[in-house]
C-alpha cells in the first residue's frame, strides 16, 4: 500500500496533525503517476479532494477566449493544492498539466473535511495554509500588472528564486520558456532575448537545466522591484 513520504509529513499544512491521523488521510488518498504533457485535471471538473504534489512541477492555466494559454501558476513539489473547491464545493478553476513527470495523491473531500474541522491544530494549519496562498495570488497579480515584460519576467525569476533559497546563487530547475511565457502573458521569444541578455550583463547563469542568480539585487532592479 502506497504511503505519503516524510516530506510530505513535514509539510506546515500536516505537521501539528497526531500521526494515526495522518496515517489515516495517507492510506486513504489515491495516487496517479503522471508522464510531462499530461492533464491532471481541467476547469469543471468536479473537486472531490485536495491534491498532495508529492514530487515533480505542475502548471495552472487557463485558456482565453482567444485561445491563448494563460499560466496562473507554478508548483513544484511536495505541496498541497486544490483546497478551496473542496471547501467551497465549487468545481476546478483551472487547467493543471505536468511540467515533469510528478506524482499526485488525492485526499478525499469527506476525510479531509473531518480531519481539519475536529483537530483545532490542523484548523490553525489550513487557516495559516490559506492566508499564504492568498498572498502568492496578490504577488502574482501585482507581477501581472508590471508595464514591460522585461520586468515581468525578470520578477518572475526572482519569485522563482525566492522559493528555492534567496538572493546570490539561488538556484532553481528551469522552466521551459513557452511555459515561462504564459506565466507572465508575454511570448516564448521575448523570453529567449530576455534571458539572453541576463546572462550576458552575468546577473543568471544555465548550469546543467538549472537557472542560477548570480547577482539578485541586479535582477531586482531589471524587473523594477528596487
Amino acid at each position: 500500500m502506497r504511503t505519503l513520504p516524510l516530506q510530505v509529513r513535514l509539510l506546515p499544512l500536516f505537521r501539528d496533525l497526531s500521526d494515526a491521523a495522518f496515517d489515516t488521510l495517507s492510506r486513504n488518498c489515491s495516487y496517479r503517476a503522471l508522464l510531462r504533457g499530461d492533464t491532471l485535471c481541467n476547469k469543471g471538473d468536479p473537486s472531490n479532494g485536495m491534491y498532495v504534489l508529492v514530487r515533480g512541477q505542475l502548471q495552472v492555466y487557463e485558456v482565453s477566449r482567444h485561445g491563448q494559454e494563460v499560466g496562473l501558476n507554478y508548483l513544484k513539489g511536495p505541496m498541497v493544492f486544490g483546497e478551496l473547491g473542496v471547501i467551497d464545493e465549487l468545481p476546478r478553476s483551472a487547467d493543471i498539466v505536468a511540467l515533469t513527470a510528478a506524482d499526485v495523491a488525492s485526499i478525499p473531500k469527506a476525510l479531509m473535511m473531518q480531519c481539519f474541522t475536529e483537530t483545532p491544530q490542523a484548523s490553525y494549519a489550513m487557516f495559516r495554509h490559506l492566508t499564504g496562498m492568498v498572498r502568492r495570488v496578490t504577488q502574482h497579480q501585482s507581477l501581472l500588472a508590471m508595464p514591460t515584460a522585461t520586468q515581468r519576467i525578470c520578477a518572475m525569476l526572482v519569485e522563482l528564486g525566492e522559493r528555492h533559497g534567496y538572493g546570490d546563487q539561488a538556484a532553481f530547475e528551469m522552466p521551459k520558456q513557452r511555459e515561462l511565457a504564459s506565466l507572465v502573458n508575454t511570448a516564448r521569444e521575448t523570453v529567449s532575448r530576455t534571458l539572453g541578455q541576463l546572462i550576458e550583463q552575468q546577473i543568471i547563469k544555465k548550469n546543467h537545466g538549472k537557472i542560477v542568480i548570480l547577482h539578485a539585487d541586479a535582477l531586482r532592479k531589471w524587473a523594477g522591484l528596487d
